[in-house]
């Protein structure tokens, strides 16, 4: 009878080694994948995930720091800048901004029928791969989308330089910004939430950069932008002014230092007192205008002050609640 040769008799023991080889990193492949976490793009598919470990991206438009350390992130999701998810993270001392573009790994946990939350255990499970910078927008340009579209970057955050149009006044509420220093046309309001504090030493004038976010308020159905972080780009300085532009609106420039020039009058009369006019006292009539100034912290020594004397005036306006009145605290006094 004719032996009939198997073709796996052909094959020798280093050969069986390499197949099992293959075949077992086949397996841990697979068991590989069923153990990693998975990306979950969409948002609203986070739901099926719960209570497992997953991957999301998201753009920061909120950060709010607990007293135990923690970190609580609002996120957006990147494609339909709709749909947002709370990150918690334990002992976090990151520093995550607002636009930030973050990856993050941790748990899904359900806080209720609607909402849903991404626990974060380890820092080194969430990190910054990017920046949003889509939403770069002159005054004009926002002015222009807050009234025909504000609702484009509802929770986007948006920066946006220009010039203070008004002194901020204490307690700062808010600011109101312009795009040119002295002959802005277009005007936009931004509040201010108690988180913020770096107002301090802003005047009327000064070029800002501001990140804001859009909010939407639906007991009155309006969107207004909050401020989320501010920077000084430049101080504009002193503000040479005329009596007229101080008596139309004191208020303006309130806390601003000022340049006026006018005429003496009652210096003899009010002790650390002057009071500045605009014409001197033979061309003086009930309609003319002038301002009181605090002389108290200058010294005068070898300048003789008499009424009608022409002399500027460098120094702070402020408003004087027992007068009721606005005053400037002089720091300079020139005579012309």
């Amino acid at each position: 009878m004719r032996k009939i040769k198997l073709p796996f008799r052909s094959f020798k023991v280093e050969h069986f080694a390499i197949i099992f080889l293959v075949i077992g990193m086949i397996v841990l492949y697979i068991l590989s994948l069923a153990s990693e976490p998975v990306f979950v793009e969409d948002y609203s598919e986070l739901g099926r995930y719960e209570g497992k470990i997953v991957i999301i991206e998201g753009i920061v438009i909120d950060s709010d720091p607990t007293s135990r350390g923690e970190l609580i992130l609002t996120v957006l999701e990147p494609d339909d800048l709709e749909s947002t998810l709370k990150i918690f993270i334990e002992s976090c001392g990151g520093n995550f901004s607002i636009g930030d573009i973050i990856q993050a790994k941790g748990s899904v946990l359900r806080i209720s029928d609607e909402f849903l939350e991404l626990v974060v255990v380890n820092e080194k499970d969430i990190e910054i791969i990017g920046h949003w910078h889509h939403y770069r927008l002159s005054i004009p340009e926002l002015a222009h989308r807050l009234e025909h579209q504000p609702g484009e970057f509802k929770y986007l955050p948006v920066e946006v330089t220009g010039y203070l149009k008004y002194e901020p006044r204490q307690p700062v509420t808010s600011l109101r910004l312009t795009e040119h220093p002295t002959d802005g046309f277009y005007t936009v309001k931004v509040d201010i939430n108690d988180q913020i504090r770096s107002t301090a030493g802003l005047h009327k004038g000064d070029l800002v950069s501001l990140n804001v976010s859009m909010e939407y308020n639906e007991n009155n159905f309006e969107y207004k932008l909050i401020l989320k972080n501010l920077t000084l780009l430049e101080h504009y300085g002193e503000w040479q002014v005329t009596f007229g532009e101080v008596m139309e609106a004191p208020f303006v420039y309130e806390g601003a230092t000022l340049n006026i020039s006018g005429y003496v009058n009652d210096h003899e009369t009010y002790y650390n007192y002057i009071v500045l006019f605009d014409t001197p006292t033979d061309y003086r009539s009930a309609s003319n205008s002038s301002i009181w100034c605090d002389i108290s912290g200058l010294n005068l020594t070898g300048i003789t002050l008499q009424d009608d004397y022409y002399i500027t005036i460098r120094g702070t306006l402020y408003y004087d609640p027992q007068y009721m009145d606005y005053a400037i605290k002089a720091e300079q006094l020139y005579l012309d």
